[in-house]
């Protein structure tokens, strides 16, 4: 069940009625027991996505959709992610329709906005790379709201390209995804009502063992429902990837209810369309694996996705390498990340983190090994410290063995003064490289903090414009609607007048032909009356029979 593109006509279909304070305008769309339509909150006049569920469900399962149905909005809280779709009320247990107001998306679903994309949009075609790019950057956004989901026990079974709307409306410039419809998900069973839970297992999964949308639908959906987990949800996104990167329309392979029939789709698709970099095959292939525990978790994917969106891949691999291990790389690597970062476009949430821990992680690391300098140099010199006292206690004979010692030491190549002094020379050196690159970096980590507060204070300046000119560009929008509907209704007219006025020019022709006629008709009447003149009086008698017997006259 997915939302769409909002409408600009706001005018209330007949008929339209209130549900709670909120006033339908259009329905957007429809699933197996409810409904979805744009409304107004009529005290706030927000626009909502409002679902609402419909009256004619089977009696035997009424109560558990209506548990299911309210127990949505507990299960996207307990996810708590920007990239899924945040539902603002629900209604009271016992009120008539039960309904969901949720946030209002405006936006496309997905494989229909990677169609778009891959075409142009009305813009200039994007190189097959930036196609790969863009799959992959929204691709990363849904796996890693399904892998926080997953961590909190909770599986989708229902993700397809209609439940992942992507919009524009909070990322100038950048599409952004938002996950909806958790009507189906498993979830853990202190997410649902309490009057429900006396009757389910751990997971509620009275429904039937059945659920999701082919072809989406991974294998072991089609079996018992409690064996499913969040592979099930990884497979899923296989298959929108699968159809985004090789342009398999997977929606209408969901209205025919067809599964794709793997690993022969995927082999046959990249002989038709092209072949895919080995590191796309590689993680397709494991994606759309029949058996689960053969597919990757949520978590590693959307990894490996944020590496594949990124142009710059010792970047990508560096960010991957912190996440999974906390390797840090050098510091010249660190800056010159630094620096790319300030020109990039956007930065997933991993890549922020790192940009900013890693360098703070550097630093500790740089302060340890100076501390360590610090005291093998204090153990040297405590250590010369200890000999001369030594030198100074034995005295007697000891001093002359002392004495010898030291001669042979000078005598050698190599004596143990000098090696002291050797060993004081390159700890001063290593303590001076070490601070000279503990203070670059400090440097360079406080100028990175005032160019993010800069950038941060120009954000702040830039976002009330930000919010005119979207205000504008709705308006401007509505209004173009509104023109455009003149426009078609003055060209319905105009083809009404042209009509008329075909029909009025063949009166016209008709009329001069039957005036001509008539002019001719009365030329041969005066021609008559002219010829009647000339012919002498007679009886009337006569002249009938005259005229009887000549016609033509």
């Amino acid at each position: 069940m997915s939302q769409g593109q909002p409408p600009f006509n706001e005018v209330p279909a007949p008929g339209a009625r209130s549900v709670g304070r909120y006033r339908l305008i259009q329905r957007v769309g429809e699933g197996a027991f409810s409904e979805v339509y744009f409304a107004r909150d009529e005290d706030t006049l927000a626009p909502v996505a409002l679902k609402v569920l419909r009256d004619d469900i089977d009696p035997s399962i009424r109560e558990q959709v209506r548990v299911r149905f309210l127990a949505e909005e507990r299960i996207t809280k307990a996810i708590a992610h920007p990239y899924v779709v945040n539902i603002l009320e629900t209604s009271a247990p016992d009120a008539r329709p039960c309904f969901l107001a949720m946030d209002f998306v405006a936006g496309r679903p997905f494989c229909e906005h990677m169609a778009r994309f891959r075409w142009g949009g009305g813009g200039e075609k994007p190189s097959r790379r930036e196609v790969l790019a863009e799959v992959a950057r929204l691709g990363h956004q849904v796996a890693t709201a399904m892998a926080a989901a997953h961590r909190q026990g909770i599986v989708h079974r229902d993700l397809k390209p209609q439940n992942v709307l992507v919009t524009r409306e909070h990322a100038p410039g950048l599409a952004e995804v938002r996950i909806v419809d958790f009507g189906i998900a498993k979830a853990p069973v202190e997410l649902f009502s309490v009057a429900a839970a006396t009757s389910v297992t751990r997971y509620w999964t009275e429904l039937g063992t059945v659920m999701g949308s082919p072809p989406c639908m991974a294998p072991e959906q089609c079996g018992a429902a409690q064996t499913v987990t969040g592979k099930a949800d990884v497979f899923a996104l296989g298959v929108m990837l699968f159809g985004s990167v090789l342009g398999v329309d997977i929606e209408q392979l969901e209205a025919r209810a067809a599964h794709l029939k793997l690993p022969e789709d995927l082999e046959n698709s990249l002989a038709l369309r092209g072949p895919l970099p080995g590191d796309w095959q590689a993680l397709l292939r494991g994606m759309l694996e029949s058996d689960p525990a053969l597919r990757p978790e949520m978590h590693d994917v959307a990894l490996r996705l944020q590496r594949l969106a990124r142009a710059d891949v010792a970047f990508a691999v560096a960010v991957e390498a912190w996440v999974r291990h906390r390797r840090v790389p050098g510091v010249r690597k660190l800056v010159g990340f630094l620096k790319t970062a300030d020109t990039a476009r956007y930065l997933t949430e991993d890549e922020r983190r790192f940009l900013k821990l890693a360098p703070l992680q550097k630093l500790r690391g740089l302060q340890k090994r100076l501390l360590l300098s610090w005291a093998f140099a204090a153990l040297a010199l405590a250590g010369l410290v200890v000999l001369g006292v030594g030198s100074r206690v034995l005295g007697g004979d000891a001093v002359p063995l002392l004495a010898s010692s030291a001669g042979e030491r000078k005598s050698l190549p190599g004596t143990a003064a000098s090696a002291d002094e050797s060993v004081r020379s390159a700890l001063d050196a290593q303590m001076r490289e070490l601070r000279e690159q503990l203070e670059t970096s400090a440097q360079q980590a406080r100028e990175q903090q005032r160019s993010i507060a800069e950038r941060q204070r120009e954000l702040d300046t830039l976002r009330p414009k930000l919010a005119h000119c979207e205000q504008r560009s709705k308006e401007l929008a509505a209004r173009s609607e509104e023109l455009s509907e003149r426009a078609e209704r003055q060209r319905a007219l105009l083809e009404r007048c042209d009509g008329e006025s075909e029909r009025l020019l063949s009166c016209r022709q008709e009329s001069a032909v039957k005036s001509r006629e008539l002019a001719e008709t009365t030329q041969r009447l005066q021609m008559c009356n002219k010829s009647l003149r000339g012919i002498p009086a007679a009886p009337e008698g006569d002249l009938e029979l005259g005229l009887m017997e000549r016609p033509g006259n």
